[in-house]
């Protein structure tokens, strides 16, 4: 289920079915230069069609937030806001709280983080060369085991 009105109200009928929630976390910046601010929107563009393939696969077990949109940075009051996040899913019931992310800094602070991080590599190339979208459905069967392991 995802954060929009027809799920939200699928939702309501099965919110006691629903134990996990997958955040996407996506850094932005202005000040990157050319390549590698295209480089961040490619990745952006591939983590939504990864946790969007993973989401409709569990349908009715799995919900999927808006992504969590952060500065490049990755510091202390990033890592209180997710926490405060999980807490607010934690005390709604939803058990397993799982952050899917190509940003490699979130692995320094993973241990001080309330849910569970999936660490990713980005495929190279753009998001919609038909080898990348290969690459990408390959990347949803390996994490979809990956989240099951959390059951």
């Amino acid at each position: 289920m995802k954060w929009v009105s027809e799920d939200i109200a699928m939702y309501k009928e099965a919110s006691e079915y629903v134990d996990t929630v997958i955040i996407p976390l996506q850094p932005y910046s202005f000040t990157l230069k050319g390549e590698d601010m295209a480089e961040r929107a490619v990745q952006s563009q591939l983590l939504t069609k990864l946790v969007e393939g993973v989401e409709s696969q569990y349908k009715g077990r799995v919900f999927l937030t808006h992504p969590y949109v952060y500065k490049e940075d990755v510091d202390a009051i990033e890592v209180e806001r997710l926490n405060d996040w999980t807490a607010h899913m934690h005390q709604s019931g939803l058990v397993n709280v799982l952050y899917f992310t190509y940003d490699m800094k979130w692995k320094k602070v993973e241990r001080e983080l309330k849910g569970e991080l999936v660490w990713l590599t980005a495929p190279a190339g753009n998001a919609s060369s038909e080898s990348d979208m290969k690459a990408l459905h390959n990347q949803v069967k390996q994490v979809s085991e990956l989240v099951e392991s959390y059951w």
